[in-house]
């Protein structure tokens, strides 16, 4: 450890000051432009002037030597970060060349950087710096919801709310072709009655007009579609189905997204009315015997070049404009699972911890009974092999910990419990070392976040009996 001593002169007032630039030149760990620990000591003279010795007046802080600024949600440095510690991160990455960044999407109010800093792992929270979009259920609980959401609402939602936080006090709102003129001065938050939004419009869409002219989607209202039956058909090495609607459809389309998160969209024409763009050669769709109410579609599997993919359904109804999501009254989904079995599906340890979270994320959905064979032959198998790597790995199991509570998504409905959880194949998760709950702080649910206080416990202290007992009661609690 490097220490070197500056002279500082003190003014005749008593103050004095010194550069950061200064304080960090000639260090070797600031000259890698790294977050490292800084430790200053004011140092006092003695009676002659030929020494100085301690005063007792210290500060230790945390510095990032490379960090030249924030654009956004993007932090720019003169050289990659090279101690990040992705595995711990939450909401946190790095864009296409290389630099840290916040998820864009939005859907949570705080990410979690982590360093290794000296030997150890030390997590920042990061406030989310933009637009805020949650929603507030009639029975108290609150949930997040990313940017652009499709929001499907219904009677039975009417005494719901959706609260609008913008730190832009110069925006505009405009809902469903409404325009409102700065409804955040003051740093007021707008909220909206779902009440209201079931008015028929001609136009579903709230959108944020920033100062600067931007905008940007909040969330969609879309009318949810059920179909009256739905087929799986034999196929190789591919999803066949047959589905049968009550009203006439004239289009269909896909949103396939893999463990990266990385979503494909592809859509089909199924009679005059043409859609935006061209079908690929993976997606075929075709009525059947050019009846209106129902259709055929088949999903190649052989472009998928890595794990497997949750391909979400929507139709267009004839006449109408816009994608409406299969799911039925009660908030399923209908969705399939596909994967290429020739494709090469080892995950490196540094994937990991994200694919995890988007299969936990996938399956902490509530799916039609018709769909569920396919999801769970599919993902569960690779579910319970990633998350039994990811506990190998250190930090595995608060990551293993956190996935287990993310939030089921906004359209399920709000008794729904996940059917899956990783002590199915984890059974001694909530008996690891205190500090495993860490992971927990940033949860977006303070009931979860709570559990984290039991990462401050040193077990050195404890009766090697209580460390079992002591999690075991807190899963009791956070079970009530």
């Amino acid at each position: 450890m490097q220490s070197r001593l500056i002279e500082l002169p003190i003014s005749d007032d008593g103050f004095g000051d010194v550069g950061m630039e200064e304080v960090l030149a000639g260090f070797v760990e600031a000259e890698a432009a790294d977050p490292v620990r800084l430790r200053m000591e004011l140092m006092a003279p003695s009676a002659d002037g030929a020494a100085s010795h301690a005063s007792g007046i210290a500060l230790a802080a945390w510095v990032w030597p490379g960090f030249s600024g924030l654009d956004g949600i993007v932090f720019h440095s003169e050289r990659q970060v090279r101690n990040l510690v992705q595995d711990e991160c939450l909401h946190v990455g790095r864009d296409d060349q290389g630099r840290l960044c916040r998820e864009p999407g939005g859907g949570y109010s705080v990410a979690r950087v982590v360093f290794e800093i000296e030997g150890v792992h030390v997590p920042f929270d990061l406030p989310w710096p933009d637009v805020t979009v949650s929603r507030r259920r009639a029975e108290g609980s609150v949930a997040p919801l990313p940017l652009g959401t499709r929001l499907s609402v219904g009677e039975d939602d009417r005494f719901d709310t959706i609260s609008i936080r913008c730190p832009d006090q110069k925006a505009q709102l405009i809902i469903r072709g409404r325009r409102e003129d700065r409804p955040f001065y003051g740093g007021l938050t707008r909220s909206l009655a779902v009440r209201d939004l079931l008015v028929p419009a001609s136009d579903e869409r709230v959108l944020l007009q920033r100062g600067n002219g931007s905008e940007v989607l909040l969330f969609e209202l879309v009318a949810a579609l059920a179909p009256q039956a739905i087929n799986l058909l034999p196929a190789r090495n591919a999803i066949r189905l047959q589905l049968k609607f009550g009203d006439p459809v004239d289009a269909v389309a896909v949103e396939v997204e893999n463990e990266t998160g990385a979503v494909v969209f592809a859509e089909a024409a199924l009679r005059h009315r043409p859609v935006a763009t061209r079908r690929p050669d993976w997606f075929h769709a075709e009525l059947n015997d050019n009846d209106a109410h129902g259709l055929e579609l088949t999903l190649d599997a052989d472009w998928i070049d890595d794990g497997p993919c949750l391909a979400r359904l929507l139709i267009r109804p004839e006449g109408r404009d816009g994608w409406r999501p299969l799911r039925n009254s009660r908030g399923d989904s209908f969705a399939v699972a596909i994967a290429n079995p020739a494709a090469e599906g080892f995950v490196q340890d540094g994937e990991l911890q994200r694919r995890f979270e988007a299969l936990s994320r996938w399956l902490s959905d509530c799916y039609a009974a018709e769909c569920w064979p396919t999801l769970e032959r599919t993902l569960v198998p690779r579910w319970q092999e990633l998350g039994c790597r990811l506990r190998e790995l250190r930090g595995g199991d608060g990551a293993v910990m956190r996935a287990a509570c993310l939030p089921p998504p906004d359209h399920a409905a709000p008794d729904w419990v996940p059917i899956l959880h990783p002590l199915q194949f984890a059974p001694d998760l909530y008996a690891a070392a205190p500090q495993a709950f860490a992971a927990l702080a940033a949860s977006v649910d303070p009931d979860v976040a709570e559990m984290a206080a039991l990462a401050t416990l040193n077990t050195a202290r404890l009766h090697p009996n209580s460390i079992t007992d002591l999690h075991a009661t807190a899963i009791s609690m956070t079970a009530l």
